[in-house]
C-alpha cells in the first residue's frame, strides 16, 4: 500500500481503473445491439467485434515504443480522449443508426485503448523502484480486473434498473437502447475522470522532477 503514497504511480491506477470500468461494458452493449436490435446472428455480431482488438493488437506495440519518446502519461491522456468519442457516438446507438458509425466508434476504441494501455503500463512501472515492479505489476492487473467487473456490474444494474425481470429479446429492443444509452453517459463521465487522472499523474511528475533537480 504503500506504494500509492507515490502520486503518479495512484493516478496512472485510477486512470486505468476508470478507463476500463468505462470501456469494458461496450463490448456487450454493441453485442446487444446486434443482436436484439438489429436482429444479427452471433456469428456475425462476432465478426464485427474483433474490429476494436484487431485496432489495438497493432497500436498497443506502436504506443508502447512512442511512450518512450513522448510522455506516457500524455499518451494514456489522448488515448482516453479518443476512446471518449466512442463513448460518446454510442450514446446515441439505436434501431437507425448507420453502420459505418458504429465500425468507426469500433475503430476508434481500438486507437484509443491501444494508445492508452501500454503508456499507462509504462508510466505505473516506471514510478517505481526496480524492486517494486513486481508489486506494481499486480496493483495493475487488480486494477484492471476491478473495472472491468465493476463495468459489467454497472451494465447490469442499469439493464436490471429499466428492464428489471424480462429476458433479452428483440421483443424489448426498445428498453435494449434505452439502457444502452443510460450506460453510455454514465461510463463517458468516467472516461473524463480517467483523462484527468493521467493529467494529474503528468503535473505530479513534472513538480518531482523539478524538486529533485533543484
Amino acid at each position: 500500500m504503500n506504494l500509492f503514497k507515490n502520486m503518479k504511480f495512484t493516478s496512472s491506477n485510477i486512470a486505468a481503473l476508470c478507463s476500463y470500468l468505462a470501456i469494458a461494458a461496450t463490448t456487450t452493449i454493441l453485442n446487444y445491439h446486434f443482436q436484439y436490435v438489429r436482429g444479427w446472428d452471433a456469428q456475425i455480431s462476432g465478426l464485427m467485434l474483433i474490429t476494436t482488438p484487431i485496432i489495438m493488437a497493432f497500436m498497443a506495440p506502436n504506443a508502447g515504443r512512442l511512450s518512450d519518446k513522448i510522455h506516457p502519461q500524455k499518451l494514456a491522456a489522448i488515448g482516453m480522449a479518443i476512446a471518449t468519442l466512442t463513448l460518446l457516438i454510442l450514446i446515441f446507438l439505436d434501431s437507425n443508426t448507420q453502420i459505418y458509425l458504429i465500425i468507426i466508434a469500433m475503430i476508434l476504441q481500438g486507437i484509443g485503448m491501444g494508445l492508452f494501455t501500454t503508456p499507462n503500463t509504462n508510466a505505473i512501472m516506471s514510478s517505481v523502484p526496480p524492486k517494486e515492479t513486481p508489486n506494481a505489476s499486480a496493483a495493475q492487473s487488480a486494477m484492471r480486473t476491478i473495472g472491468q467487473t465493476m463495468s459489467l456490474g454497472l451494465l447490469t444494474l442499469v439493464f436490471a434498473w429499466i428492464m428489471g425481470s424480462l429476458k433479452l429479446s428483440s421483443q424489448y429492443a426498445g428498453m435494449i437502447v434505452q439502457s444502452s444509452q443510460l450506460v453510455c453517459i454514465i461510463c463517458t463521465i468516467i472516461c473524463i475522470v480517467a483523462i484527468f487522472a493521467s493529467l494529474v499523474g503528468i503535473k505530479s511528475t513534472d513538480e518531482f522532477n523539478i524538486k529533485n533537480a533543484s
